[in-house]
């Protein structure tokens, strides 16, 4: 029907209209006001700062101990003669991951070995541990280029 008027038209009329309008009042109240009148500063006199009292100085905290391990992680002891390497399967991404990681079945230097990285999972593959960065068992007496150590607790 042509005549027919659609309600996305009557909205648009409406809502010319009814913006129109309320923009048309408001200009009309603003001149209706009178001007405000300029604030005149009170001449008070200035008060002298009041001095800074000194800073009580504060204690040094005093240094927690560390707690001392009873003794290895179970898991992350060196077994002598574990062979970890047929204790799982492993993907051939991580081959490849071990081999650019430089993984060993032994450590080089003792400090730097499996068990005590952060990345070893101890028991996932019963005397031998798993690692976050790659798939299949690992020795706990491993190593690799990797190797970050546990923070104490």
């Amino acid at each position: 029907m042509p005549n027919e008027i659609n309600r996305r038209a009557v909205l648009k009329v409406l809502g010319v209209t009814a913006s129109s309008g309320l923009l048309l009042e408001a200009c009309m109240e603003e001149k209706s006001k009178p001007a405000p009148k300029p604030v005149e500063a009170a001449a008070k006199p200035v008060e002298a700062a009041k001095p800074v009292e000194a800073a009580k100085p504060v204690e040094a905290a005093k240094p927690v101990e560390a707690a001392q391990p009873s003794g290895p992680v179970p898991g992350t002891e060196v077994k002598e003669g574990l062979d970890c390497k047929t204790a799982g399967p492993i993907d051939d991404n991580s081959k490849q991951l071990r081999k650019a990681l430089q993984y060993k079945e032994r450590y080089d230097v003792p400090e730097k070995r499996c068990g005590l990285c952060l990345q070893f999972e101890p028991k996932k593959f019963g005397d031998c541990g798993g690692c976050k960065l790659f798939t299949g068992p690992v020795n706990p007496a491993g190593n690799c280029l990797s190797f970050a150590p546990k923070q104490p607790s």
